[in-house]
């Protein structure tokens, strides 16, 4: 494969939608239930991500975003919610319906109030790229959140055509690259604890064209060989350069409305890209794909896009034909190393070729199998004598999921491998896919390393064939005496070290087998200064971190470089040594604080080389906000913070950060990066003797700010004393029971019981049923159980048990029904099916007038079923949750008990 370099992007999975910031959170929930033991979740989220529940996998969504979960058997949270995410993000927090809640929802999150939206005015009309700009009362010094903002065709937004987010700190974004009509736009806010607000209401605006500012539209187009590629071949797409544009997106999804949020390749400088589209979800990846293609300006503000071009990923998609052989020529008579070369085909894939050598016309006594060539020529160094024949072929991805789509083989050529005695046919320095001559390998520096090669002129006999390796002079080079070929091979490398010589020295490498010999003439050169460089932009009264690159390797005794610099605001050391056997040599340069940008030239003299470099000192920056992750830490646990400026520089800002205790809190500098207003830090800490307040600042231009942070020991604060136990709630099991019959109370505490126990005093509101005076909840458990009696009533009636310990009281509601009536009909219960928040039942009743009411097995009504005649009844009731077992009871006394599927 000739002449073609493009960039390669393959997806683990379909279409990755482009995630927002994390301040975003991209996970919405419609429908979020427990049936039973059955869990139920649907929703949408970032294309092709593992949705977690709680942290646990248990989902996957599409590529376009939505996903569905069933999972059962599901256990529900006491608190009746769970967190769902897809990896974005903060997770979306969801209660589940049908979940009845065993243990409190802990506090609400702090609310965060919407954004107000600044400009542009409501229904102005504007040309594009215009800015939108908001307030907002969130801290524009916090570590976490943001803005997430949203341009849609709908006041609705049910379609988003654009999304971004930006910092805190940033209240404005610009908008571009969307045709005329009328939008509507909103903003949400993010706050420090990841705590999303509403949208502001929707502002509408009227795009009536772009500006003359606006970058134009590329014409985007497929290659010529085709538009329907097998899932995993690469192939390039191409467009029109557009004038002004940086860079380019090249979007492409199966939604032609390209919806918000869709894939992108960004930061493509060049006018072609490559695609690659895997298949890692059972096939969903395959069918119609939209591509279009956007200008980038240098501020990042996009242009139009691109006219739309469509292609199809498919295991069908059509092969190209096989590979034409060139050369060599059929039936050739050839010595050691051979050529041989194929012409492309139409869309070549990087390692996708394979050639095959073979004794054999068969192809079954192959002697030479070379697959995953990117190349479509390959040079065989080692073959046995005799006729050889051969072929290749083209991978062009996949064609179903366990099979390669591969074209046929070419045509099959034949060459003969003369025999004859073998010898050295030549030696050089480098190694294949480099030949000889390898490109700069006669020119060395004092100690390199490089790789040797040996040819053969045939294979190596029975037992290899030994070659003698000399270099004259003797000290220009260190390798191997001897190099053993194994037989049936006829190439071999070896390892050579240039000599660590003072002067220049030219070297001649002799390979000897018998009577032939080959040589290579090299030179090698001592070493000496190549380069002093700078990692990074310099604050000016901060370290610059330079480094000092040697051509080869230092000799024996070390080098003594000398250094001197152009002005007194850096002061490098009068020389430095670079010790012996090493390359390069970091060289830290002390320098002052200036008021404006200044370059000072550092320069590095050895014998009679010496270099230059500029070193660029930037004015310091006053910081604007210093923020620690945390105003308390324990013994080695460390801290982080933030440090901002008012304003983005063109160039990084380094930030000094000290300490009042520097053994027991040791922060680090900051450096804030091009454009950006803020920088975290991590600080060390050690475990104090006891607590510490330490005070950690942030200094720049004059200007100091300061944070306390308090150490504690290892042991950390001496905890308070755990609360007491205290009555939580008192149950019934079941809460409705019959004339003489019994319902089992539990007492619940907030806590293990005291040692001794706990004793809760118990009361009952009437006759209607009796209990002990009181309970006592062993030392160290939280409940109890007692037994509650119900006494003899002729009509229905409620009361009330009540439960007292340490001042709280709590009480449960006690339901005694009179005995049932004599029963003059019978009740039979053939169906009863729970789905989805349905219950269905169907019953009989040896009565046609009868009326059938079905009941919970504690006694809750359901519903009536309805009367079919012939004594046979049905009914479809609403239910929040499967009851598990339900009762149909005849208003003739008939009733019947059946277990809900």
């Amino acid at each position: 494969m000739r002449g073609r370099a493009t960039l390669i992007l393959v997806l683990a999975t379909a279409l990755v939608a482009t995630p927002l910031a994390p301040a975003y959170g991209a996970v919405t929930v419609s429908r979020a239930e427990i049936s039973g033991s059955r869990l139920r979740l649907e929703g949408t989220a970032t294309a092709n991500r593992d949705i977690t529940v709680d942290g646990e996998v248990l989902g996957r969504s599409s590529s376009s975003g939505r996903f569905r979960i069933s999972r059962t058997p599901y256990t529900a949270p006491p608190d009746c919610t769970v967190d769902v995410n897809d990896g974005s993000a903060a997770p979306r927090v969801v209660t589940l319906s049908g979940c009845t809640v065993s243990q409190p929802a802990p506090d609400p999150e702090p609310s965060t109030s919407p954004p107000t939206l600044v400009s542009p005015a409501a229904g102005a009309s504007v040309t594009t790229p215009f800015t939108i700009a908001w307030t907002s009362d969130i801290s524009p010094d916090s570590i976490n959140g943001g803005f997430n903002w949203e341009v849609s065709t709908t006041s609705t937004f049910s379609t988003v055509v654009l999304r971004d987010s930006t910092l805190p700190s940033v209240r404005q974004d610009t908008v571009s690259g969307i045709p005329a009509g009328t939008y509507f736009w909103r903003v949400q806010a993010v706050d420090g604890e990841l705590n999303l607000s509403p949208f502001s209401a929707p502002r509408s605006v009227t795009v009536t064209g772009a500006s003359a500012g606006q970058l134009g539209a590329a014409t985007l187009s497929l290659p010529p060989y085709g538009s329907s590629f097998h899932p995993f071949e690469s192939f390039e797409v191409f467009w029109t350069a557009v004038t002004g544009a940086a860079t380019y997106t090249l979007q492409f999804t199966k939604d032609s409305s390209f919806p918000a949020g869709t894939f992108g390749i960004d930061n493509i400088t060049d006018t072609s890209t490559g695609i690659t589209i895997g298949d890692f979800c059972g096939g969903c990846e395959q069918g119609t794909y939209f591509a279009r293609v956007i200008a980038e300006d240098a501020d990042g503000v996009q242009g139009a896009p691109s006219n739309t071009i469509s292609f199809t990923i498919s295991y069908d998609a059509p092969l190209p034909p096989p590979p034409a052989p060139l050369s060599p020529a059929d039936g050739a008579q050839l010595t050691l190393p051979i050529s041989i070369d194929w012409a492309d085909v139409p869309n070549p894939q990087p390692s996708g070729y394979e050639l095959q050598i073979a004794r054999d016309s068969a192809f079954t006594d192959i002697e030479d199998h070379a697959p995953q060539l990117t190349s479509s020529q390959r040079t065989v160094l080692s073959l046995t004598s005799g006729t050889k024949f051969w072929r290749v072929r083209s991978h062009q991805g996949d064609a179903s999921a366990t099979t390669a789509a591969v074209t046929d083989w070419s045509p099959t050529r034949t060459f003969t491998v003369a025999p004859s005695a073998s010898g050295v046919q030549s030696v050089w320095l480098g190694a294949p896919p480099c030949e000889n001559p390898c490109p700069g390998a006669d020119n060395l520096d004092s100690g390199q390393e490089i790789t040797g090669s040996i040819q053969l002129t045939t294979a190596a006999p029975a037992g290899g064939a030994v070659v003698t390796l000399t270099s004259d002079p003797a000290s220009g080079a260190s390798h191997p005496a001897t190099v053993t070929i194994p037989a049936g091979l006829a190439f071999a490398t070896f390892r050579l070290f240039a000599g660590e010589v003072t002067t220049v020295t030219p070297v001649t490498l002799t390979a000897t087998m018998g009577s032939s010999s080959a040589s290579f003439a090299f030179t090698v050169h001592p070493t000496t200064v190549e380069r002093l460089s700078f990692c990074c932009d310099t604050t000016g009264g901060f370290e610059a971190p330079g480094f000092l690159q040697m051509t080869g390797k230092v000799p024996a005794g070390g080098l003594t470089v000398s250094l001197s610099s152009s002005s007194p605001l850096a002061q490098p050391p009068a020389t430095v040594t670079v010790p012996a056997g090493s390359f390069a040599l970091p060289v830290p340069i002390p320098t002052s604080a200036v008021t404006e940008v200044t370059t000072v030239t550092i320069t590095a003299t050895l014998g009679g080389t010496t270099i230059t470099a500029p070193l660029r000192l930037y004015p310091q920056v006053p910081p604007s906000s210093l923020v620690l992750d945390r105003t308390e830490t324990t013994g080695a646990q460390g801290a982080a913070g933030v440090v901002r400026i008012a304003t983005g520089q063109t160039h990084e800002v380094q930030m000094r950060i000290t300490s009042s205790h520097p053994a027991i809190a040791d922060p680090q500098d900051a450096r804030i990066g091009y454009q950006g207003t803020g920088s975290s830090f991590t600080i060390t800490t050690q475990p104090p003797a006891e607590s510490t307040v330490v005070t950690i600042s942030a200094t720049g231009a004059g200007v100091t700010l300061t944070a306390t942070l308090t150490v504690h020991p290892s042991g950390g604060p001496t905890p308070p004393p755990p609360a007491p136990a205290a009555l939580s709630a008192v149950t019934l099991s079941p809460a409705t029971v019959t004339s003489g019959a019994s319902s089992t109370g539990t007492v619940t505490l907030t806590a293990a019981a005291p040692a001794g126990g706990a004793t809760v005093a118990l009361t009952s509101s009437a006759s209607a049923a009796t209990v002990p005076a009181s309970v006592t909840v062993p030392a160290g458990a939280t409940s109890a159980t007692f037994a509650v009696t119900a006494g003899s009533v002729t009509t229905q009636s409620t009361t009330t048990i009540g439960a007292t310990y340490a001042g709280a009281s709590r009480s449960a509601v006690l339901t005694v029904t009179p005995p049932a009536a004599p029963s003059t009909d019978t009740v039979a219960v053939q169906r009863a099916e729970y789905d989805d928040g349905r219950l269905r039942v169907e019953a009989t009743s040896t009565s046609s007038t009868a009326t059938l009411r079905v009941t919970t097995s504690t006694g809750a009504l359901i519903g009536t079923l309805s009367n079919d005649g012939g004594g046979r009844y049905r009914g479809e009731l609403s239910w929040p949750t499967n009851p598990q077992s339900v009762t149909v009871t005849s208003s003739l006394g008939g009733r019947a008990t059946r277990t809900v599927s």
